[in-house]
């Protein structure tokens, strides 16, 4: 079971990640922006390309790019990420910031997926830098009750008998051995992130490790 998020304006709470990011990234200096994120393929300004064609993409970009890419989806959105990221740093800055206020969705894709993508990805890119944002705790359980069921991450099947259990929120998934730790640690755990595991603690913490470095 997990614990109830109370009413959040979903939207407003993407905006607030999107501002928060903004202003972090116009500290970063050039070689940071050069920096290797969380994202094994990318560097901190291909995962800025990724907020930023999520944000702006449609059917007909998805429906080009599958053609071009054979159908493959990880390959379209990678592609797309590290072409707009490619762009000079100013430029990648005005895109991003001019993300603010837009409600689009790419197909499929629920502004929930949206929340707990913008939550992961400031990570991605905060985490290698040394930088720490505390994202407000509604946002948090809106992007764990996500993520925890989200096919396209793997997570179901990350997590499966285990229990993942927030030591700083009434927020818990899962029967088995228990992970514990920070609700914003588990949310990255969930996604795939090795880097938040040594947040966390548990006796199911070794599976988790060993399913997350295996992937």
């Amino acid at each position: 079971m997990t614990g109830n998020a109370q009413p959040l304006d979903v939207w407003a709470a993407v905006d607030q990640e999107r501002h928060a990011l903004i202003d972090d990234l116009a500290g970063l200096d050039d070689n940071q922006w050069d920096a290797q994120s969380l994202c094994a393929e990318w560097k901190v300004r291909d995962v800025v390309g990724h907020l930023v064609f999520a944000a702006n993409s449609d059917w007909k970009d998805f429906a080009v790019g599958l053609v071009k890419y054979k159908g493959h989806l990880d390959q379209v959105i990678s592609k797309a990420a590290s072409e707009i990221g490619a762009a000079p740093r100013a430029d990648l800055e005005k895109q991003f910031a001019d993300t603010v206020g837009s409600r689009n969705l790419p197909p499929f894709v629920k502004s929930a997926c949206e929340l707990a993508d913008i939550v992961c990805h400031g990570d991605d890119i905060r985490r290698p830098l040394g930088l720490h944002r505390e994202v407000p705790m509604a946002a948090l359980l809106v992007a764990a009750d996500f993520i925890k069921d989200d096919r396209a991450t793997g997570t179901p099947k990350r997590i499966k008998s285990l229990r993942l259990k927030a030591t700083d929120a009434d927020w818990m998934v899962g029967e088995g051995r228990i992970v514990e730790g920070p609700l914003q640690s588990l949310v990255l755990a969930m996604a795939g992130r090795g880097d938040a595991l040594d947040d966390l603690s548990g006796e199911g913490l070794a599976e988790l490790r060993t399913r997350i470095d295996g992937a």
